[in-house]
């Protein structure tokens, strides 16, 4: 083989080396990082325990998107529990004929009445002032309302 030709041989084999050498090029871990997606945020979990004429949830103050909320009937009677989007005082929602008038409320969502166990759903909160409430005949009126900051 020819000198010359060796040469260029050994120049055109060395050029990945020197191009890694001089910074220039993207190193692969740094390309991949750069074209990962963010990952997606993980909804915030709120449990709610119903019980004769109490609403408790787990948290008082959660973070705005998604949730998934999870109702128990830790009770002895059938309840349901609504979100109700509001700026009123907790016991000022309007009532007709021993139920919170739903007509009249913005309702966010809802688990239709159950007797006991747990039921779990995906909700999409923005920032604001909602009440969990029980809407089942009587129930508002004797407390099963709880204030829930959606920040």
């Amino acid at each position: 083989m020819k000198p010359t030709l060796l040469v260029w041989l050994a120049a055109v084999a060395s050029l990945p080396l020197l191009a890694s050498c001089t910074g220039d090029t993207p190193k692969v871990a740094d390309a991949v990082n750069a074209s990962a997606p963010e990952p997606a945020a993980q909804p915030t979990r709120l449990t709610v325990a119903l019980s004769e004429w109490d609403v408790k949830p787990d948290q008082a103050r959660i973070p705005a998107g998604g949730l998934t909320m999870i109702a128990t009937n830790e009770g002895a009677q059938l309840h349901d529990l609504v979100i109700v989007r509001t700026e009123v005082e907790v016991m000022a929602l309007p009532v007709a004929g021993g139920t919170v008038d739903e007509s009249k409320i913005t309702i966010i969502g809802r688990f239709r009445e159950f007797k006991s166990g747990e039921k779990e759903k995906q909700f999409a909160l923005a920032a604001g002032r909602y009440l969990l409430i029980c809407n089942l005949p009587g129930h508002y009126q004797l407390g099963m309302v709880t204030p829930l900051s959606v920040e």
